[in-house]
């Protein structure tokens, strides 16, 4: 994995490479680009964990969406929509004052944008149980937009993306300028942070941490499940990731 952060890390760091980093522990890796730290140790990092979420779960879900039926790009600038399960063959967009309300899977096959005060929820019929929108492409949230779960405990929005974004420097999932979400998780590449967001937790290949950005993990995401929709019979799988 590499660290492309353009901020600092309160402690060690551990990664292949470091660019434009400000590290105040001791970093253990291979190569550094633009970083400082207290001192370097040549090495190879820990062996990665395994993805908490395999390519056969994420391709059952997609099989999920798309038994609701396939549509074209679509795009809200207002009132409140709901949608799922679908395949969007295509973009989806969300921005202004839109509200999105999502009933099931969502499968996108191009870019997610979800910007300038929009909102995305999970349908109240999810109860404690979590919902997600996949993406092949590239997921942006920003400009003080708002994505959250069905309203109680226990219950996120996962944004997913399967962008191929290594070893591109594109990055698969963005979030910034005041963007609210649950959990974001890439298979393949960078997630970028940047600009007073506020996350619960992250999974990807690579994070990049810009222009103030913090990442806080909440304890108990641990016992999330995630299922097909507020009328599905079947619990896909609940994932252990506590700090």
């Amino acid at each position: 994995g590499a660290l492309d952060a353009g901020d600092e890390i309160l402690g060690n760091a551990y990664a292949d490479i470091c660019e434009n980093s400000n590290i105040v522990g001791v970093f253990y890796g291979l190569s550094h680009t633009a970083c400082t730290f207290s001192s370097f140790i040549s090495q190879s990092p820990p062996a990665p964990i395994p993805f908490p979420i395999s390519q056969t779960q994420i391709d059952t879900w997609k099989t999920e969406a798309q038994a609701g039926g396939t549509i074209g790009d679509y795009t809200r600038d207002s009132g409140v929509s709901s949608l799922g399960p679908v395949k969007i063959s295509g973009n989806l967009i969300i921005k202004n004052t839109a509200e999105l309300v999502v009933t099931g899977t969502l499968w996108v096959t191009g870019n997610v944008t979800i910007q300038n005060s929009g909102k995305v929820r999970l349908n109240s019929g999810y109860g404690t149980t979590s919902g997600m929108i996949i993406a092949d492409t590239v997921i942006t949230l920003e400009n003080n937009t708002v994505s959250s779960g069905s309203g109680q405990a226990g219950s996120y929005l996962m944004y997913l993306s399967t962008y191929p974004g290594i070893p591109s420097p594109s990055s698969a999932l963005i979030i910034k300028n005041f963007a609210v979400a649950d959990v974001l998780y890439t298979t393949n590449g960078f997630v970028q942070i940047e600009n007073n967001t506020d996350l619960r937790e992250v999974t990807a290949y690579g994070v990049r941490l810009q222009n103030n950005a913090e990442l806080t993990y909440e304890t108990g995401l641990g016992s999330a499940s995630f299922t097909s929709g507020p009328s599905g019979g079947w619990v896909v799988t609940s994932w252990k990731e506590i700090p």
